[in-house]
């Protein structure tokens, strides 16, 4: 699929997203930016562990990340966090399978996705910003 809006996919045939623009769905996206914003203040070894802090040019580009997913009637990720090596990572979990989002430099990203039901994944990279980019993912749920 094209990361380029529209964004359209299907996994084994099933298409996976529902375009959702309720208020309630504006509202997750904004606390998970938010979140964003929090994860941008983070210093190293955060975690009392030597966690890197994500640099606050790729917490920006997850920020845009972000939005684009909401701009393209993505669901909201089940949460976002920061890597250990100073990246960010979203998620989106379902029943039978998941999806993970890793924000690995400025405006570039790698992601994997999972299927619980035959123990298998698929990874890719992209970065959004790229007209031809293009990934073979579900959208998530």
């Amino acid at each position: 699929m094209s990361i380029t809006p529209p964004i359209t996919g299907v996994f084994d045939g099933r298409d996976l997203l529902k375009p959702n623009s309720s208020p309630a769905f504006s509202h997750a996206w904004r606390k998970l930016i938010d979140e964003l914003v929090a994860i941008r203040r983070l210093e190293d070894d955060w975690d009392g562990q030597g966690a890197q802090a994500p640099e606050v040019a790729l917490v920006d580009s997850a920020i845009a990340l972000a939005r684009y997913f909401q701009s393209n009637d993505w669901p909201t990720a089940n949460f976002v966090i920061a890597g250990g090596n100073g990246t960010i990572i979203f998620e989106w979990q379902g029943p039978e399978e998941f999806l993970e989002i890793e924000v690995t430099a400025t405006n570039a990203a790698e992601g994997r996705q999972f299927d619980k039901r035959t123990n298998t994944s698929k990874s890719f990279l992209f970065s959004p910003n790229s007209p031809s980019a293009t990934l073979s993912l579900a959208r998530p749920i």
